[in-house]
């Protein structure tokens, strides 16, 4: 169990960490070749692919957390209408953003707090980011079924490969090309074309235990892959909104230098966080698996080797930007701003020490998933994504960007005490 843990892990946090380049890659090439309001325009537009991203992992790890069960009681029946229930849901999900992107995009880009000098930019990418929704989707169910489908390498090659993709066409699109916001933006949307027909390879293998069939509607399977895969779309629209609270007052505070300051800390920030994603979600098919089987001895090995990994993992991230914030602020910084500068480096030092307690609550929430406990795992998103966050950095901001940058860990440290509580009258119940 344990080879294949670290298997698991180190797998799923590759591919990951290659997400988060999608949003990474953009931002340094848009900071190269745009400047401070292409930056701007994008971190105003990343809670519309928070939502986009997060609904992908729900259909993916809610239909992923129910094959990993139903493949211990070979229901091979039952798997192949999860995949074709999950099938159906992007598709009609997807073609509701495509339209909100054609027809609302300029009054979507103004609630997102776009003013004149930025409006054009944003509108740009947000409603390209839509037409490609079911490309998002398709490409973050799909991998998520693959790797409980016992093929975490292949998905770990599509989303790496994608990645790559992204960085060269963004260099492409953005330098030779010179297509501005368009091309930062249309690198993004083909990179998941292409995880796609990475990861179509894995139903022409043998090991390949689902298959399109035909479907036999059933609403109670539609409410169960929700039910289990909500937990990991909160996480992503919970990051969203914190992304919008914060643009809407930084905007108040800085203006427009903030909110660029804000993207750089943030883009960093969510690379860190896709680590423990992957941690999270390479600990998914494992306890989803000792859950089934009700092997209470490999869930207590699972769930304490990926906590301590993960404050190990916090440990050596915090240290490292610490120690290297003015040289990662420079990498974004193109025009040499000094504001832009001098606030990245505060954000950096102060937000970061959430890192600690962030990597904590994303490991129980997924843990509290995998086990059928979407509850509490959907409590502790709306804690530390809402509930706390909200009130914490609308008070706060009243001391500045210190209180804006302070309100994070904060909220972390608060949840992170909730979830522990919640563990030890689990396991008090078990």
């Amino acid at each position: 169990m344990k080879q294949r843990f670290i298997k698991y892990i180190c797998l799923s946090i590759l591919g990951e960490m290659a997400i988060s380049f999608y949003i990474l890659a953009d931002t340094f090439f848009i900071a190269q070749g745009i400047g401070d309001k292409g930056l701007t325009a994008l971190n105003l537009a990343i809670p519309v692919f928070n939502f986009i991203y997060g609904i992908g992992l729900m259909l993916g790890i809610g239909s992923g957390i129910r094959l990993s069960i139903l493949k211990i009681d070979h229901k091979h029946d039952e798997i192949n209408q999860v995949f074709d229930h999950t099938v159906l849901l992007g598709l009609v999900i997807g073609a509701l953003f495509m339209i909100t992107g054609v027809l609302y995009s300029p009054s979507l880009a103004r609630m997102l707090g776009a003013n004149d000098a930025v409006l054009q930019d944003t509108v740009i990418y947000l409603r390209t980011i839509m037409i490609f929704t079911p490309a998002f989707i398709f490409n973050n169910a799909l991998n998520a079924l693959v790797r409980n489908d016992n093929n975490p390498a292949l998905a770990t090659t599509a989303m790496i490969v994608a990645s790559l993709m992204n960085v060269i066409l963004d260099y492409v699109f953005i330098f030779l090309c010179h297509m501005g916001m368009f091309g930062a933006v249309f690198a993004t949307c083909l990179a998941p074309l292409i995880g796609l027909s990475i990861l179509s390879l894995h139903f022409i293998k043998k090991k390949n235990t689902f298959h399109p069939v035909h479907l036999c509607f059933q609403f109670s399977m539609i409410k169960r892959i929700i039910k289990l895969g909500f937990p990991s779309m909160l996480i992503e629209i919970s990051s969203g909104l914190v992304v919008l609270l914060f643009n809407t007052l930084i905007l108040k505070i800085t203006g427009n230098i903030g909110v660029a300051a804000y993207g750089v800390v943030c883009n960093i920030w969510l690379v860190c966080i896709a680590i423990f994603n992957g941690l999270a979600n390479g600990m998914q098919p494992l306890t989803s698996e000792s859950y089934g089987s009700h092997d209470t001895k490999n869930l207590i090995m699972l769930r304490r080797m990926t906590l301590t990994i993960s404050l190990l993992i916090s440990f050596i991230i915090y240290l490292t930007v610490f120690t290297n914030a003015s040289m990662i602020t420079s990498l974004f910084n193109k025009t040499n701003n000094p504001t832009l500068y001098k606030l990245a480096i505060e954000g950096f030092k102060i937000m970061f020490i959430g890192l600690f307690f962030a990597g904590v609550n994303i490991v129980l929430t997924t843990y509290f998933t995998s086990i059928e406990s979407a509850k509490i795992a959907s409590t502790l998103i709306l804690l530390r994504g809402v509930v706390l966050i909200v009130p914490a950095s609308i008070i706060l901001s009243q001391l500045g960007m210190k209180g804006i940058w302070a309100s994070l860990p904060l909220s972390e440290i608060m949840t992170t005490c909730v979830g522990l509580t919640y563990l030890k009258l689990k396991r008090a119940i078990d």
